[in-house]
């Protein structure tokens, strides 16, 4: 387990903690091709407990993104949001999304 404000929780190892998450994600078949990269942040949410915000980096679309794309990018959002739950974190994640 790792405790926030312990000398594991840095920025590297929640960065490689999503990459896994990632992982699963393509393992499952489910990955989708927008998907660029990803980075990690540290920090408090509004309560002031311990938090880490993931930001997804994705293509782009020219022009304003359809209904389809934006549902696909929330269904993926969503399902990366679900595996870092199911890992009972000490830091409550936070997903975002951004243009590559």
């Amino acid at each position: 387990m790792i405790l926030p404000l312990s000398e594991e929780d840095n920025k590297r190892f929640w960065t490689m903690l999503g990459e896994k998450v990632i992982d699963k994600v393509r393992q499952d078949g489910n990955l989708p091709d927008f998907y660029r990269s990803l980075s990690a942040a540290l920090g408090e949410d509004s309560a002031g407990e311990p938090a880490v915000y993931f930001k997804i980096f994705v293509d782009s679309p020219k022009g304003a993104a359809s209904d389809a794309v934006v549902t696909r990018w929330n269904q993926f959002t969503r399902e990366f949001l679900d595996q870092l739950l199911r890992l009972r974190l000490q830091r409550q994640p936070y997903v975002f999304l951004g243009a590559a």
